[in-house]
């Protein structure tokens, strides 16, 4: 495998979104809402009984270290109480994964920056032992990615995914992430890595209302899959609705004291997933919410659509 440095466009794309950011914003939200609310409508009408959550995700440390202007999570932002989940929780869930031998995609962050966890090297030797079949993906800004946390990463394959958000106002590598580039160019690697090109001060989405610099108040009419798909721990042992909960507002029921798949099929989200078959206008905390998560996600949900409806045969 080899390190792919990728960027949306481009550097034209990149130069695009940060001179005509709510065009870009915009124009590419309502593209991705065109393609995939079809196959999020067809794979929510398919699965709405008891379900397994597509992805994990698990937030080990509720903080981030960055100063992007589109989260409300960065560093200067944050408002949420610091917490860090403790050990014990984090292997309760994982043990209850593997009981059912989960073979899905999991991501050990949400809306953080997984290495201000002192022991996330630790945390992702757990899931390799306990899930082998599972998918790692594990987001970064690469900040304090070390050389020798990419050596014991690579050498003992503790990731499927590796992500690297390199976020600056200019087409360039951060100091700290061009010194991991050139020592990545040097070894084997067999997992896959991207460092994704990304503008520091870029418009997204408006994150259900809660981004800094995009505010909405049109209630906007499309299915949301993540429902259907996610389940996002947080680390009081919260189970939040989705990565746009970044104030940690919604809650479905806590880890700490029932078992995570019981939790995803739950009333209040069987409940919430009924009204989400109306459209996201049909729940309050989603009805404002622009944000449309694509890639990997719809690629998964056709895949599964196939696989259901040839069982169905």
């Amino acid at each position: 495998m080899y390190i792919r440095i990728k960027s949306y466009a481009g550097v034209f794309g990149f130069y695009l979104r940060k001179y005509l950011p709510n065009l870009c914003s915009n124009s590419y939200l309502f593209m991705q809402r065109v393609f995939s609310n079809i196959p999020n409508k067809e794979y929510m009408r398919m699965n709405r009984k008891n379900i397994v959550p597509l992805f994990v995700n698990i937030e080990t440390v509720n903080r981030c270290n960055g100063n992007c202007s589109f989260c409300c999570c960065s560093a200067t932002r944050d408002t949420r109480i610091f917490k860090e989940m403790d050990k014990s929780l984090f292997e309760k869930i994982i043990f209850e994964l593997s009981d059912i031998e989960y073979s899905g995609i999991i991501s050990l962050n949400i809306n953080n920056e997984p290495f201000l966890d002192r022991n996330m090297i630790d945390k992702l030797r757990f899931v390799k032992k306990y899930l082998p079949n599972s998918y790692s993906f594990l987001y970064t800004n690469g900040s304090l990615l070390s050389t020798q946390k990419i050596d014991v990463i690579l050498k003992e394959k503790l990731v499927d995914e590796l992500i690297i958000n390199n976020y600056n106002e200019k087409f360039k590598l951060n100091d700290y992430n061009k010194v991991i580039y050139n020592h990545l160019k040097k070894q084997k690697i067999d997992i896959k890595i991207t460092i994704n090109m990304r503008y520091l001060n870029e418009v997204l989405s408006n994150r259900a209302n809660t981004s800094p610099n995009k505010h909405g108040s049109k209630v906007i009419n499309s299915y949301c899959s993540i429902p259907f798909t996610d389940i996002n721990i947080f680390p009081n042992g919260n189970v939040g609705l989705c990565c746009c909960d970044t104030k940690e507002v919604t809650n479905f029921g806590n880890a700490l004291n029932n078992n995570i798949i019981d939790i995803y099929n739950n009333y209040k989200f069987k409940r919430l997933r009924r009204k989400m078959l109306l459209g996201r206008n049909a729940n309050e905390f989603c009805k404002f919410c622009d944000f449309n998560d694509i890639g990997t996600r719809r690629k998964i949900i056709k895949n599964k659509i196939m696989v259901l409806k040839n069982g169905a045969n």
